[in-house]
């Protein structure tokens, strides 16, 4: 029987067997959002109360970012462009455009249909303005390149897909100039040979392909000529292929390309290597990320007061949790591996990589760092002795950044984000908290702002006698914008609160550190082209080079008898910990030198900037009703008035009483509240035609709120012209708070032949039958964190059920007898899941779910209930062992079978040969790589199938009805078999399909009572592994 199938993926939540119930991670609404919209002539910003002044300088740099684009590109969009802002990365994570989980490093992003940027501010205007202007390449690129295929819900399903690096690199080509940080990573990947070309680059992912898409924009430019480059981007719309047009704009192909390009490369960068170091040339190699494999990110290095110890955050691994480890300064061995580990409870959400620092108590009992723990990020306090004891202080920040401990270990500066500020805060008594003397409320409430401004304020560092704090912020020298990201070193004395410029360079300078004994600083500055490390000697009034090293350095740290210099060098694409003995050396060496002013002609910027006001947090902390406090709105506390916007891009909006007015400078803007309004994100249609059943028909709707808050699903597929016979479903969701709501009906009708019914019911024999099904489900998911949820819901189904009998034509016929049901079935589940996922599956981690369903007022009475729990160890590199234990009973007079003989549980028995209302399976796999890729010679010559795993796996489980009768295994004579135990052991290649995206995976496997076993079966399944 020809039978067309048409998964309804959100209905069978409700209807499936348990054991395919899904796990996953949450995405946490801890805010409710009340959105307000800002028009400009070509964009339409959304935002919330509290972040009005940033939504209007996105609407200038929108507007900017678009006339640059737009001569650039030399293309003009055709619609209007949603542009969604959050105020904070934690904000940013909260968002349903996209209901894939927002990791840690997305910065942004641009759906393709129903184009819409999505973007969070995290501190820094310079950085918001590139990866804004990244986003809105990313815009110009969907018009220009599909065009009208994006206006119908029809034509995108013709949408083609182009190179990511493509995409990628062309959206750095237009959105930013090439700078240092640029040149550093091309000129580490020529050097440490792991450029990869052209060809392959389509195949990666990763960082690796912006920076070399970028670097092979700017090539052509080079080479071709800017205006062959745009001939390129708009070819790309009439050859719909990126080789086809490479082919046909330049004449060449992509290996040609490549050679090309990498030629021009290495006349580039090889020369540096002549006059400069690497990194492991000058300091003693802690970490090799290279060697291990496993993280290539080990940054924030910080020796312990004495000098003995190193702690620093370990991540940037597809497969490991971030870490902070402690070792020895001393011999380099591991004291500690995980003194604490994120990304597995609601308190270690991420560890902050980009802008973190580890600081130590004076004493070196404590260490302290910022981490996102729950709905915001919070200053934690650890001992370093085992990690035992946690400290954990919220300050109702919208980001928290960089801490630094006071010589004294009474105060605790860092950085916090809030409302599009990132400014420095110190918190005092902080020892006293620790002995228990004062409460986690008393410090919150002695909290104190010591800056207050639009500038990207980053990096304190208290001087060793507790009277300074020296940070870097891009703080302009001038009133120009153009100094925006822009960095130079400040110090701030404690106790006038007045600022001062130490370093004024056009470069950019970071990290600074106080010299042991408040003698000057080290920071690290990029002023010859790569970040080294510089010393400020404020006695002779110079800054000196410390380090001439041709990839980068940053973070550096000292201990406080200024023996030893520990920092973080970048090589390999990664980032490793490097030891300096006797750092004084390093200032022999032959390196270029910076002359500073004279220490009293050093701009002291008090007078611009007016001295800074210190306030408790209750001052500028957003009210309960969203808006800021009329003085926290005010300018003039900041050092320069903020810029005003340009009036010439601004689209004014009627007026009507939902509209809201904002006032920068002495531009009025009417700010209009959100309204729900759906658009349709996909119709899908489709058919065929069947010479037994006639005309079939599928048809998928999807609809959506600008927003994602609100989701409407619909589907139909037919095989004939009655409502009877078709598979039907309406699904809505509510997403914008924390609990998740979802209401879902549907109508199937199917057919079967063989002895099992969709409930589990047994029959004698093979039967052809059909079910008809329709009812209502609804759920509710309430999590908690991250990784733990609580699910609740019930279902309410009519149920026919309708047998077939072979007539002496041997045609089946409906018999007439049509058995009815009627099923409400509420539930409830607790679900636990912080696992990482590989290629193929989980790989690391553990999951867990318990589940209740009863049946009420219903013509079935059965309870079930059932357990699953699945952990992953990762030993090395991509070898793991996995298991999973399931267990799971139904009681009642209607109780229900389950079965577990499949491909997915008990592999090499039969659906039905292993069934009852009580069940236990235990699943155990050792999974390996097999083969990494495998190139066809024919009939396709040059396809690629990449990243074949293998495993080993052992089965044993059991499924009975009378616990009396059971026995696992008994003995015959003195021969030991199993008897209802079940299992079985085999080896199978798990390897993504080379047309289709999905998991194909093949098992050989032989079932075995331990006396005897049986023939290799052979199983083929799709799906991820468990």
């Amino acid at each position: 029987m020809v039978r067309y199938v048409f998964i309804f993926l959100w209905v069978f939540t409700a209807t499936t067997p348990v054991w395919a119930q899904g796990y996953g991670q949450n995405k946490v609404q801890y805010k409710t959002f009340d959105w307000y919209i800002l028009k400009t002539e070509n964009f339409d910003i959304f935002y919330y109360p509290g972040s009005e002044e940033l939504a209007q300088r996105t609407a200038e740099m929108a507007e900017d970012a678009y006339h640059r684009l737009s001569k650039k590109m030399e293309h003009k969009l055709s619609r209007r462009t949603p542009i969604i802002l959050y105020d904070s990365h934690n904000d940013f994570k909260q968002t349903n455009v996209s209901l894939e989980m927002i990791e840690e490093g997305v910065g942004a992003f641009t759906t393709v249909f129903r184009t819409r940027v999505v973007i969070p501010f995290t501190g820094s205007y310079a950085e918001f303005e590139h990866v804004l202007t990244h986003e809105l390449v990313h815009v110009f690129q969907f018009d220009l390149i599909y065009g009208s295929l994006l206006d119908s819900v029809v034509g995108r399903a013709y949408v083609f897909p182009l190179p990511l690096w493509v995409m990628e690199g062309m959206a750095e080509y237009f959105s930013k100039t090439w700078d240092n940080s640029d040149d550093m990573f091309m000129r580490d990947a020529v050097i440490s040979d792991y450029l990869i070309p052209i060809p392959q680059l389509e195949y990666a992912n990763g960082f690796i392909i912006y920076k070399e898409g970028q670097s092979i924009f700017e090539f052509m430019e080079e080479r071709y000529g800017r205006e062959k480059v745009i001939e390129l981007v708009h070819s790309l719309r009439k050859f719909r292929n990126f080789d086809r047009t490479l082919e046909a704009v330049f004449g060449v192909d992509k290996k040609e390309l490549t050679n090309e390009w990498e030629l021009w490369l290495q006349r580039r960068y090889w020369p540096v290597l002549v006059d400069r170091d690497m990194p492991h040339e000058i300091a003693k190699e802690m970490t090799k990320h290279e060697e291990d494999r496993t993280f290539f990110i080990n940054i924030a290095p910080s020796l312990s007061p004495e000098g003995d110890k190193i702690a620093f955050v370990q991540s940037g691994s597809w497969n490991q949790y971030s870490r902070i480890i402690l070792m020895s300064a001393i011999n380099g061995k591991i004291i500690d591996k995980s003194l604490v580990t994120g990304e597995r409870t609601g308190h270690f959400e991420h560890l902050h990589t980009d802008r973190n620092k580890l600081t130590w108590s004076p004493d070196s009992r404590y260490l302290a760092f910022a981490a996102k723990a729950g709905d915001q990020d919070g200053l934690h306090i650890v001992t370093v002795k085992n990690g035992d004891k946690h400290y954990l202080l919220k300050f109702d920040l919208d980001g928290l950044y960089s801490p630094d401990w006071s010589p004294d270990g009474s105060q605790i500066v860092f950085v916090g984000l809030k409302n599009g500020y990132s400014d420095l805060y110190v918190v005092r008594d902080v020892d006293l908290y620790l002995r228990g003397e004062v409460s986690e409320a008393d410090l919150r409430a002695n909290l104190q702002r010591l800056t207050h401004d639009m500038w990207d304020d980053n990096w304190p560092s208290w001087s060793p006698d507790g009277s300074q704090i020296a940070f870097s912020s891009d703080h302009p020298s001038t009133e120009q914008r153009s100094d925006v990201g822009q960095y130079d070193i400040f110090t701030m004395n404690m106790k006038d609160y007045s600022i001062q410029r130490v370093v004024d360079l056009p470069s950019k300078e970071e990290h600074p550190e106080w010299l042991p004994h408040g003698e000057g600083l080290v920071f690290v500055s990029d002023q010859n082209g790569v970040p080294n490390l510089y010393r400020l000697n404020f006695a002779e009034n110079t800054i000196e080079a410390m380090t001439n090293v041709a990839t980068g350095v940053a973070m550096p740290t000292w201990s406080s008898d200024g023996k030893r210099l520990a920092f973080a060098g970048f090589r390999y694409a990664g980032w490793d910990v490097f030891l300096v003995n006797d750092p004084e050396h390093l200032l022999e060496m032959d390196a270029d030198s910076l002359q500073v002013a004279d220490r009293d002609s050093l701009q002291s910027i008090s007078s611009d900037r007016d001295r800074v006001e210190v306030d408790t947090v209750d001052s500028f902390v957003s009210s309960s009703t969203g808006e800021r406090d009329e003085k926290d709105m005010s300018t003039s506390k900041m050092p320069f008035p903020l810029e005003p916007l340009k009036p010439v891009y601004l689209k004014p909006t009627p007026t009507d009483s939902s509209e809201t007015l904002l006032t920068q400078g002495e531009i009025n803007l009417r700010s209009k509240k959100y309204k729900l309004r759906f658009e349709p994100d996909y119709i899908t249609a489709g058919g065929g035609y069947d010479t037994e059943y006639g005309w079939a028909t599928q048809i998928a709707v999807a609809l959506s709120d600008v927003l994602g808050n609100h989701q409407i699903r619909m589907g139909m597929s037919s095989l004939s012209n009655t409502l009877e016979d078709s598979d039907l479903f309406l699904a809505y969701w509510y997403l914008p708070r924390r609990v998740d709501y979802s209401l879902q009906l549907f109508h199937y009708k199917s057919y079967y032949y063989g002895r099992v019914s969709t409930f589990g019911e047994f029959f004698d024999s093979n039967q052809l039958f059909s079910e008809r099904m329709y009812g209502i489900t609804g759920k509710l998911s309430r999590p908690f964190d991250r990784f733990r949820r609580l699910e609740a819901g019930f279902t309410t189904m009519r149920l026919e059920q309708e047998l077939f009998e072979r007539g002496l034509d041997g045609y089946y016929r409906p018999s007439g007898d049509v058995e009815r049901r009627t099923i409400l079935s509420p539930g409830i589940s607790l679900v636990k899941d912080n696992t990482i996922w590989g290629s193929m599956g989980p790989v690391n981690g553990s999951r867990w779910r318990i589940s209740l369903d009863t049946s009420v007022l219903s013509s079935w009475n059965y309870t079930n209930v059932t357990f699953f729990y699945h952990r992953y160890h990762l030993f090395w590199q991509r070898y793991n062992f996995a298991y999973r234990f399931l267990t799971s009973a139904s009681y009642g007079e209607d109780r229900r079978q389950f079965y577990i003989g499949s491909p997915w549980l008990l592999r090499g028995y039969n659906y039905d040969e292993v069934r009852g209302s009580r069940v236990a399976l235990l699943n155990t796999e050792f999974r390996f790589p097999f083969l990494d890729v495998v190139l066809m010679a024919f009939p396709l010559p040059g396809l690629a199938v990449q990243g074949i795993r293998g495993v080993g796996f052992f089965d044993i489980g059991s499924a009975w009805n009378n616990e009396d009768l059971w026995r696992g295994s008994e003995r015959e004579g003195s021969r030991f078999r199993l008897r209802d135990l079940k299992a079985s052991w085999g080896v199978g290649f798990r390897s993504w399909m080379v047309v289709l995206p999905f998991i194909l995976k093949y098992d050989i496997a032989w079932t075995t009572d331990f006396s005897s076993q049986s023939d290799p079966k052979h199983l083929f399944s799709l799906g991820a592994e468990f």
